[in-house]
């Protein structure tokens, strides 16, 4: 990104993936940014992600376009001397189904990765456990995403703070803003350190958006995560895998007891995915309104039997550790991305939910973008955050 933005002074609020994406992108333009966080880096959902770079499950038009070519960002950032060099590494993700409303919903996302011009391979009966001998018998449709990557969560914001030379300022907590005025005085941000001015401020707290800017009305997501042991095994997975119940519940189909919606053992929608060192990550449930990091019994249980019944193998690894990641969702499924109106120099990019890995490259150069009043990709107008089409949830 060639604009210019020399001896703009930026604060950024949020030390998370998408804040550290925006510094790296603003230092480029010749910004002088300073971002603060609450608690430090990766302190939030962007240290309890998966580090997916996936289109694999976004919802088709605009977030899946935006995906692929945030995919394609994070490919040109790994390159040689590239920020993401060995922190980011390519791989495939795997649909999969197992029963005969799973592979409808397989195949109905296939197809809409296919319009969208992104490379499958779909494999179905038998072929698939010749392919991969470790999926039980049960799993009856198998879509291989290509080109797919990931990237540990926690690396990429220390990447691009790294990288940004921004000044990083923790345990600073952001009180209260006020915007700046058309006759040139910009926005300053009261902090638990005292008050900062700059030229331009933007809010990329995640939930904590909230407190600052209330007509967000953003509101927590939780997902229950599991990790596994590190152990040597015959089996090796070509990728993560997710299976199409994810798909039902993330369009909040209704689909009886299969995805348990409202139990005691939670909503769950199995993701299994390798990490380096021989772990794997398993998830997941998907809960509304609850910003509480803690776990429950029923749900992990739950969420093992399934990876069990579907890799057999798993069940010869011991789990090390169970958490909880809470996500900033928005009414319309879409992150806000853009200027706020009649707020001169006040700027959002929050509400990403599970997306914020993927899309962090794809944010932080449209954000610079517009701040340098460049081109920005197609599709981030939709956006917006005061665009009148966007819906409201109701409080």
């Amino acid at each position: 990104m060639s604009g210019d933005c020399s001896k703009r002074s930026v604060v950024v609020i949020g030390a998370g993936v998408i804040g550290a994406s925006i510094a790296y992108y603003l230092a480029r333009t010749g910004a002088q940014v300073t971002v603060i966080d609450r608690i430090g880096p990766s302190a939030g959902a962007s240290g309890a992600s998966d580090g997916s770079v996936s289109v694999a499950t976004k919802a088709p038009g605009v977030l899946m376009n935006l995906a692929i070519r945030s995919r394609e960002q994070y490919v040109g950032l790994a390159d040689k001397g590239g920020v993401m060099q060995g922190a980011y590494f390519s791989r495939s993700t795997f649909l999969a189904a197992a029963n005969d409303w799973e592979v409808a919903a397989m195949h109905a996302q296939a197809d809409e990765l296919s319009r969208a011009g992104v490379s499958l391979k779909v494999t179905e009966g038998s072929d698939i456990q010749k392919s991969i001998p470790c999926l039980a018998s049960n799993i009856s449709g198998l879509v291989e995403v290509q080109g797919e990557g990931h990237a540990v969560g926690y690396k990429v914001v220390d990447r691009f703070l790294r990288a940004s030379g921004a000044k990083v300022i923790c345990e600073a907590s952001a009180l209260k803003l006020q915007p700046g005025v058309k006759s040139g005085r910009g926005p300053t941000v009261q902090t638990s350190e005292g008050v900062i001015e700059a030229d331009d401020v933007v809010v990329a707290a995640g939930l904590g958006s909230n407190a600052l800017l209330p007509w967000l009305n953003l509101w927590p997501r939780r997902g229950q995560l599991i990790v596994t042991e590190r152990r040597r095994s015959v089996y090796k997975l070509p990728g993560n895998f997710i299976f199409a119940s994810y798909l039902l519940e993330k369009k909040k189909a209704d689909v009886g007891q299969s995805v348990d919606s409202g139990s005691a053992a939670r909503a769950c929608a199995l993701v299994i995915d390798p990490l380096p060192y021989d772990q794997y990550l398993i998830g997941g449930t998907r809960e509304e309104d609850d910003d509480d990091q803690h776990t429950e019994f029923a749900a992990v249980q739950r969420i093992l039997a399934r990876a069990v019944e579907y890799m057999p193998f798993l069940g010869e690894m011991s789990v090390i550790r169970v958490f909880a990641g809470v996500r900033a969702a928005t009414p319309d499924g879409l992150p806000y991305l853009g200027q706020v109106k009649e707020a001169p120099g006040l700027w959002v990019a929050t509400g990403f939910e599970g997306d914020g890995i993927c899309l962090a490259p794809l944010a932080g150069d449209a954000m610079a973008r517009m701040m340098a009043g460049k081109d920005i990709p197609p599709g981030v107008e939709a956006l917006a955050p005061d665009s009148p089409q966007r819906k409201r949830r109701e409080s």
